[in-house]
């Protein structure tokens, strides 16, 4: 089970909307009696990490680069908000990767030669028994690939406009922009079902010709509060959230393949079984 907290801040600049963080759909207004919100975007992600390994010098123990890491994610996601009251919504969305590749290679300045991944010699089960250290046993194959595509788990949850200032008394126009919310606050919770597409197995990550899904089976409680206010043609907005996840019973486990695990995996028969 996992527990986070996450703080975002984010810029917004398109004149005449409200922040996306704080728009909630409504019903029973005047104006708007019933609301039904579409939308569908589409994102594109490039991260870059270098990844470090401890090693032993004559200096003791370091931090050394081992491997530069790129993924690139080209994603789309569907959402759908229903107006229930006075800024109260029930709303629904599903992201789908539409490409997710992950490549990995030597740090700069490592080599094949020099590289503690590629020359490691330890066995996964230690070296009690000298005979299994003696041959080059690599951690992961370097350079590398891997490819995901597919659902991710769907979303569904409820958002709560508590402090709408359009409904308000406006600030003045010539600062603000008239007849639009300047100050908003919202309160939101939702959940995330283990009911997406393929599951996402990361011991297939080593292997360059791997494709699988990108679902976790996990389900994840999430309360969030986001404020806004607009400012001519920029509306910043704070979002705090906290999470809460735990595993479903068809969830990735270490245990689903043992073959890859060091000897003590025998316990995966006993009480190592769905706690990995």
């Amino acid at each position: 089970m996992i527990a986070r907290l996450v703080a975002v801040s984010l810029l917004v600049s398109v004149a005449g909307w409200a922040a996306e963080i704080t728009d909630v759909a409504t019903a029973g207004d005047e104006k708007r009696p019933f609301e039904i919100d579409l939308a569908a975007t589409f994102s594109h992600t490039r991260t870059t990490t270098t990844i470090g390994r401890e090693a032993t010098t004559a200096k003791g123990i370091v931090l050394q680069d081992e491997l530069t890491h790129v993924r690139t994610l080209d994603a789309a996601n569907l959402r759908l908000a229903v107006g229930l009251w006075h800024d109260l919504e029930l709303h629904g969305w599903v992201n789908i990767a539409l490409h997710d590749e992950q490549t990995w290679g030597y740090a700069p300045g490592v080599t094949a030669a020099s590289s503690t991944l590629t020359n490691n010699r330890i066995n996964v089960s230690g070296c009690a028994d000298p005979a299994l250290c003696t041959g080059v046993q690599p951690i992961v194959t370097t350079p590398g690939q891997s490819e995901h595509t597919g659902l991710y788990e769907p979303t569904i949850g409820i958002a709560w406009k508590p402090v709408n200032e359009s409904r308000e008394l406006q600030l003045p126009a010539e600062i603000f922009v008239p007849g639009w919310p300047v100050a908003s606050w919202v309160i939101g919770f939702d959940y995330t079902l283990p009911i997406g597409g393929r599951l996402d197995d990361p011991s297939r990550a080593a292997s360059q010709t791997s494709a699988t899904g990108e679902s976790r089976k996990a389900s994840v409680l999430s309360l969030w509060t986001a404020s806004s206010k607009r400012y001519r043609s920029f509306e910043p907005y704070l979002k705090l959230e906290g999470e809460y996840a735990f595993a479903g019973s068809d969830a990735y486990d270490n245990c689903a393949h043992p073959e890859l695990l060091s000897a003590v995996a025998a316990n995966c028969s006993g009480s190592f079984k769905g706690q990995t």
